[in-house]
């Protein structure tokens, strides 16, 4: 879909692999994009901060902001599918958890793909 994020009537906000150290919205934008294109939505794909350089809670933080940037535009939390594969589905989780830690509306749905997890 090529449309606003804002008139999206479905979002896939997804976060990728690469254990926190590689990887980026270029290298997987093809997974993200046709993910989106079979559940007809929007496609928002974080490019977060990698460790070394910013070590955790960095890529936490980023998911966190750029969630209530979406709720700011207006986005409802029921048309936000959260999904990741790898670290980012382990990101994905420990963000529903800060959702929840924080009271803040939580996404319609996760998508985790082998999710590294704890």
């Amino acid at each position: 879909m090529n449309q606003p994020l804002e008139r999206a009537s479905r979002l896939l906000f997804y976060l990728h692999g690469g254990a926190f150290v590689s990887g980026s919205p270029r290298t997987h934008r093809h997974l993200a994009l046709r993910l989106a294109r079979e559940a007809e939505a929007a496609a928002f794909v974080l490019d977060y901060r990698l460790a070394p350089e910013f070590p955790y809670p960095a890529a936490l933080e980023d998911s966190l902001r750029s969630y209530r940037w979406l709720l700011e535009k207006n986005i409802p939390p029921e048309r936000i599918a959260l999904a990741g594969d790898s670290a980012g589905g382990g990101l994905a989780v420990a963000l529903t958890q800060r959702l929840i830690r924080e009271n803040l509306p939580r996404p319609a749905c996760l998508c985790l793909f082998r999710p590294g997890l704890i």
